[in-house]
């Protein structure tokens, strides 16, 4: 006793004493049509076969329930995000920031995606998500805060120095982060540069392990 599959692949099912039996199997892609199951019983001499039509339902894509977000304008705003789907599909994602909707790149084997958005102006901004797998379509909204970027400031002045004229003056710190501090953003997105006050000369700092 065997039961073609969607890939033309036979297996057996158990047939119980009172003759009947069961047969379990997954399909993982819908197609037009549906299948053609074929049932095939053999006495060891002669067969029966009977064709059932099995017509399969298209699963829509899952997004989970996402949070709300703030981030300072002028930041990265970024987020991974994974999408369930039992189907074998091809699967198109959108984001919408509020200037329209455009492509995301998705990890197809992983099922995930990754956003990555600057807002340029404070405001609440609300961001939808669309996945599509060729017959449904789902979506998803939550909204980012973007707030008005803070200047750096300084945690720990740098004392005054003296030196000889014509000397170089060099002077190292070992965590840039005891000297500078930014509230809203990782300090290893700051830049570094000193000028003088006596003249317009700009020079940027060696950083060094």
């Amino acid at each position: 006793t065997s039961i073609p599959g969607d890939v033309g692949v036979e297996f057996p099912v158990i047939i119980r004493a009172d003759k009947t039996f069961q047969f379990d199997y997954i399909f993982g892609t819908d197609v037009a049509g549906g299948y053609d199951v074929q049932v095939i019983v053999s006495d060891g001499i002669t067969n029966a076969q009977q064709t059932l039509q099995v017509a399969i339902e298209n699963a829509a894509p899952g997004i989970l329930p996402q949070g709300n977000s703030s981030i300072a304008t002028g930041r990265h705003f970024t987020r991974n995000i994974a999408f369930v789907d039992p189907g074998q599909d091809t699967w198109i994602v959108t984001a919408n920031f509020g200037q329209g909707f455009q492509p995301v790149t998705i990890a197809a084997i992983k099922k995930a995606f990754e956003l990555d958005h600057v807002f340029a102006s404070p405001g609440t901004y609300p961001v939808q998500l669309r996945i599509f797998d060729g017959t449904d379509l789902t979506t998803s909204t939550f909204s980012v805060e973007a707030t008005a970027n803070l200047a750096p400031t300084v945690s720990k002045p740098i004392t005054n120095a003296s030196v000889l004229q014509g000397f170089n003056f060099s002077r190292r710190f070992a965590e840039l982060s005891t000297v500078f501090s930014d509230t809203d953003g990782p300090l290893s997105e700051l830049s570094y540069s000193i000028q003088s006050n006596s003249n317009t000369l700009l020079v940027t700092p060696t950083i060094t392990n």
